[in-house]
């Protein structure tokens, strides 16, 4: 990120025109919006990541004019819209998409994928990725300023991904991607609530997740290990709890039912999209090479476990 225009596009001698330039025409030539920020950061339509793929990022990359770690992310609007926002900080738009989702500004679960993940993904044997979806969306609270001076301010958020195969692509809510980080991404995170039967509230924040997937042929099976802890929790008494008290411990064995039941639905709703959300084939062609069936997804037995360990806050 950073530098100037001239530092960050370089020109693409084929054809001598500027990263700018080049995207614009072959936007124009799909009929599409894209842009490109000075930060590195890309904002698409999901009709371009479908339509151009990989011809649209190759040539900038192998040119040297944009970074492979040059973050991508998705919009249901006008790209323009996105970059064009008028925020109330000091940043930029596009310097503010990547603070957002590089340091998990209130995108609890989203991922960051850059051009190299995106390319990565899309060839591995699961073929899917999931991009955050960034939205430009009028602020709750308008900066306090001279009288007119404080209006129009926007808020960036990405609340949804776009998740994406070589074919199609689909939007799904945040609390779905959330569930999926769990399982793909290295360094999740997210706050977890629970309700117990006494109608108990128990809000638990993720310290740490590690996770896999094995395959027995066309068995697979997910297991997690969560280290969470508790941020509040509510019961009739209004007691202050410990992490080994056994109203924690429930509320945890709780919180692990409900995150596994929640896998298994993700996995339910990958084999409906035809999207391998949870990158299980790739396990199987670990095991299975060459031999794996084209159909694979749909053919998995799946099976998950997770375990929910609740430590001491810091």
């Amino acid at each position: 990120a950073g530098g100037s225009p001239s530092a960050n596009y370089a020109v693409l001698t084929e054809k001598g025109a500027t990263v700018s330039e080049a995207v614009e025409r072959i936007s124009q030539k799909a009929g599409l919006i894209v842009s490109l920020s000075h930060c590195n950061v890309l904002v698409l339509t999901k009709e371009a990541l479908l339509a151009e793929d990989e011809r649209l990022f190759a040539p900038l990359v192998q040119t040297y004019s944009l970074p492979e770690q040059a973050i991508l992310t998705a919009t249901t609007g006008d790209p323009a819209d996105i970059l064009s926002a008028r925020l109330a900080t000091a940043s930029a738009p596009s310097f503010y998409i990547q603070q957002l989702l590089s340091e998990g500004l209130s995108t609890e679960g989203m991922p960051l994928v850059s051009v190299k993940d995106f390319a990565a993904r899309l060839l591995s044997p699961s073929a899917c990725v999931c991009l955050p979806v960034v939205e430009a969306r009028e602020a709750e609270r308008q900066p306090e300023l001279p009288e007119g001076e404080g209006e129009g301010y926007s808020e960036i958020v990405a609340e949804s991904g776009l998740v994406l195969t070589p074919s199609a692509g689909f939007i799904a809510d945040g609390e779905t991607v959330k569930i999926r980080s769990l399982v793909t991404e290295k360094e999740p995170s997210g706050r977890f609530c629970v309700t117990g039967e006494d109608g108990s509230r128990t809000e638990f924040l993720l310290l740490g997740a590690s996770s896999s997937a094995k395959a027995e042929g066309l068995r697979v099976s997910v297991s997690a290990e969560l280290k969470v802890s508790f941020v509040e929790s509510t019961g009739e008494d209004g007691a202050r709890l410990s992490p080994s008290s056994d109203e924690i411990k429930r509320a945890a064995d709780l919180l692990a039912d409900e995150l596994e039941s929640a896998i298994r639905g993700l996995f339910a709703l990958s084999v409906r999209q035809n999207a391998d959300m949870l990158g299980l084939t790739d396990a199987v062609f670990k095991k299975l090479g060459r031999d794996t069936p084209e159909d694979c997804l749909g053919r998995i037995a799946f099976d998950c476990s997770v375990e929910v360990t609740v430590k001491e806050n810091s």
